[in-house]
C-alpha cells in the first residue's frame, strides 16, 4: 500500500519513521494519526482509503452543498419602511395602518400608527422563520378601527427566495391590492437573511 507524500511529514513529526509495510496499522498507534483515522474523522486529513471523503472542505459527497456556503437562510429580517398611496378606507378622517406579515405558520403584527394617513414611514422590522417551501411572504396592511373592525387596505407578496438562498438583501416596493384586484397603495420593504 502506498501513503500519499503527506504521511512522511506525519512520521517526523513524531519521530518514529513509518515502516514500509503494514505502515496503516502502526501509523494508527501515533495518537490516531493516518489509517486509524478513519474511526476519527477529524484526525482522517490523509487517512488511507476513504479518508479523503471525511473532510467537508474536500467537498466529498457527504459534503453536499454544505461546502459551498449554499445553506438557506433560516430566518429573514423584513424592514417595512414606508408606505406611499395606501387607499383610504376610513370614511372619516386618516387612516391608522398596521401590518400583517405571514410566512407559513409565522404571523407576525406590526404598531398601529394613529392617524398616519396614506403616506407614512413605518419603521417597522419583523423576523421570520423560512420553513421549507417557504419562498414569499404576504404582506397585508390594515387600517385599525376598534369601532367597525379592522379593515384591509391592501395585501401583496413579497418574494424571499433571493434572500433564503443566494444571501442577497431585498429592497423593492411592494404593490399593494384589495380583494377587488384594484391596486391601493404601495410599501417599501427590505429583507435580509439571517442563518
Amino acid at each position: 500500500m502506498s501513503y500519499p507524500h503527506h504521511h512522511h511529514h506525519g512520521g517526523e513529526q513524531y519521530s518514529t519513521p513509518f515502516p514500509t509495510s503494514g505502515g496503516s496499522g502502526y501509523a494508527s498507534q501515533q495518537s490516531g494519526y493516518g489509517g486509524g483515522g478513519r474511526d476519527i474523522p477529524q484526525t482522517a486529513a490523509y487517512g488511507s482509503r476513504g479518508g479523503y471523503q471525511q473532510q467537508p472542505q474536500m467537498g466529498g459527497p457527504q459534503a453536499g452543498g454544505m461546502a459551498t456556503g449554499a445553506r438557506p437562510a433560516r430566518t429573514v429580517m423584513v424592514d417595512i419602511l414606508e408606505g406611499r398611496n395606501l387607499a383610504n378606507v376610513e370614511l372619516l378622517g386618516k387612516v391608522d395602518p398596521y401590518c400583517m406579515l405571514l410566512a407559513g405558520s409565522d404571523k407576525i403584527k406590526t404598531r398601529v400608527h394613529k392617524d398616519a394617513g396614506k403616506n407614512l414611514v413605518f419603521n417597522d422590522t419583523a423576523e421570520l422563520a423560512l420553513t421549507q417551501g417557504v419562498d414569499d411572504v404576504l404582506l397585508e396592511v390594515y387600517d385599525y378601527n376598534h369601532v367597525r373592525g379592522d379593515k384591509l387596505i391592501g395585501r401583496g407578496r413579497v418574494s424571499v427566495a433571493d434572500a433564503k438562498f443566494a444571501g442577497r438583501v431585498e429592497d423593492t416596493w411592494v404593490e399593494l391590492h384589495d380583494d377587488r384586484g384594484r391596486t391601493t397603495g404601495e410599501v417599501h420593504v427590505k429583507v435580509a437573511p439571517r442563518y
